[in-house]
């Protein structure tokens, strides 16, 4: 059967589906075509994307037009669009974008109208995405005070709410600006996403119910302490998903970072969190977390950023403050999963990076403050083990060093006594068998229980003789050095098990293979 008539019956059959089924199936259609960013109304220059199911026959043209979820993505890139669509979703709820004006720091004016001409729908928005601007080019401040003034209709039903206040570049301070009164302070009681860059609201916020479920806030600004980030969050108890970004100090941008003198730690109960992320500087991302209370299941990721200035730790606090900060992280962290470890819970595996302390990276990651100083060798331990001692990581049957790794010594890994497996990332090996060979503690083997390691993405070929990284200087006889090494760290254990060794992705020079078999047996040395 030829491709067109193959489509004919294909064709006739769809016709006989009631208008009803059709019309979720050009719903379908047009939602997968929406994955395509070139095929997103707002990024057209031409007719909104389900524009041509309206144009293969009468009976599709009827009932394409009589659905309005095929026109209720606005504004369209021209005022005839624009206005053709509005009259197609003349009632439905509508998703409404409002996108820079601008390109190549040029204000395009025909951009303007078919913005405007949205504003009377955000009643019937049920998605609201708004990416502002300030300062460049100037004129494009007059529009994201419009659209801000606009904003302030009633929503009732608002479901997603995203709002960006972008600033460009060379601006020089991370300070969010103020966002009016939203809504006619009638906070749209569907509303379950929330998404805000750059934004400060007056407390208490006045958009939010607890239907909330998604909060995520990029240098914005909700609460101004811990006591009314507490407060705040008591009113969103159904929370599943909350992230914090705000780089460097945040005192100058009106956030005190003091503990609260009446609230205790976990007091914010979320039972139905799955995901905690905050970016900040370490004393604010350690302290927000000791407040929160939710499953150790959820993602869980603290990730420290000092912002431009790059500045160690050890140079940002006293010795005293660090040591302090330090030692509230782990207790905050030892509380988190105080029940999961009572049960004999630990994660099955873990992994070493830059000052960081990870189970999935994406899932569970926890960095510990710069503390490398030369003067700060007890500070810097002290971090290390702040997270690495507890026993949900302590007792990993799998340690994996990533080829970046720091923050760590070899020695704060005492206390991994469980480690069957060792994985490690590009050069880490070397940096392994350097320790193994100048450790003077052979009493106290490092990984005692440890029978197989992984060494990925070294190469074996080239590097011998070669300085990596302006640090490591790979000794020309590597292969031979690291199996002598191998061996002697074997009976420093009085290891009777064979140690198993797995060369992945790695580049193996011409006698690699022949060295490693016959030192472990070739058995227990395989390539992949």
């Amino acid at each position: 059967m030829s491709e067109e008539a193959s489509a004919g019956v294909a064709f006739a059959w769809i016709n006989r589906l009631p208008d009803e089924i059709l019309s979720e199936i050009f719903v379908y259609t047009y939602d997968i075509r929406l994955i395509d960013p070139d095929s997103r109304p707002v990024h057209r220059q031409g007719p909104p994307s389900g524009a041509f199911l309206s144009h293969v026959c009468q009976r599709w043209r009827n009932v394409a037009l009589s659905c309005q979820y095929l026109w209720a993505s606005l504004p369209c890139e021209t005022i005839e669009w624009t206005k053709a669509c509005l009259a197609r979703a003349h009632s439905g709820p509508v998703t409404l974008r409002f996108n820079p004006l601008w390109n190549a720091d040029t204000v395009n004016p025909l951009l303007l109208g078919p913005r405007r001409l949205i504003y009377p729908a955000i009643p019937r928005a049920r998605v609201i995405n708004a990416w502002l601007e300030f300062g460049r080019p100037e004129n494009t401040n007059a529009y994201t005070s419009e659209v801000l003034q606009a904003l302030t209709q009633e929503a009732p039903w608002l479901e997603e709410l995203e709002i960006t206040l972008d600033r460009p570049m060379d601006f020089g301070s991370n300070e969010p600006r103020f966002v009016p009164t939203l809504f006619g302070e009638k906070p749209p009681h569907k509303l379950r996403r929330v998404y805000l860059e750059g934004c400060a609201l007056n407390f208490p916020p006045t958009i939010f119910t607890a239907a909330l479920t998604v909060l995520q806030l990029g240098e914005s600004r909700l609460w101004t302490n811990m006591d009314e980030m507490i407060e705040f969050l008591w009113t969103v108890p159904l929370l599943q998903d909350f992230s914090f970004t705000y780089s460097g100090d945040l005192i100058p941008y009106g956030i005190d970072a003091e503990l609260s003198r009446t609230h205790p730690p976990r007091c914010i109960s979320l039972p139905h969190l799955r995901s905690w992320q905050v970016s900040t500087s370490f004393v604010v991302g350690i302290r927000m977390f000791s407040y929160f209370a939710f499953s150790p299941d959820a993602e869980l990721r603290i990730m420290v950023d000092d912002g431009e200035s790059g500045e160690p730790d050890a140079q940002r606090y006293t010795d005293a403050e660090l040591e302090g900060l330090i030692a509230f992280g782990s207790t905050a962290v030892r509380a988190h999963y105080a029940e999961y470890s009572q049960h004999g819970g630990h994660y099955d595996s873990i992994e070493l990076g830059y000052r960081s302390i990870s189970h999935d990276p994406w899932r569970m990651s926890l960095s510990i403050p710069d503390v490398d100083a030369h003067d700060a060798h007890r500070l810097r331990a002290a971090a290390a083990a702040m997270y690495l001692s507890i026993p949900v990581f302590a007792d990993a049957e799998t340690l994996t060093i990533r080829s970046g790794w720091r923050g760590f010594s070899w020695d704060d890994m005492l206390c991994c006594e469980n480690v069957k497996r060792l994985h490690f990332g590009g050069i880490a090996i070397l940096s392994f068998e350097i320790a193994l060979r100048e450790r003077e503690m052979p009493s106290h083997p490092l990984f005692p229980a440890c029978s197989e390691i992984a060494i990925r993405d070294f190469n074996f070929a080239e590097w011998p003789g070669q300085v990596m990284y302006d640090i490591y200087t790979v000794p020309a006889d590597f292969e031979v050095r690291l199996v002598i090494t191998l061996r002697l760290w074997q009976a420093d254990r009085d290891s009777e098990r064979n140690l198993q060794v797995n060369l992945d992705n790695c580049a193996l020079g011409p006698e690699t293979m022949g060295v490693f078999q016959s030192a472990f047996g070739k058995d227990y040395v395989h390539t992949s």
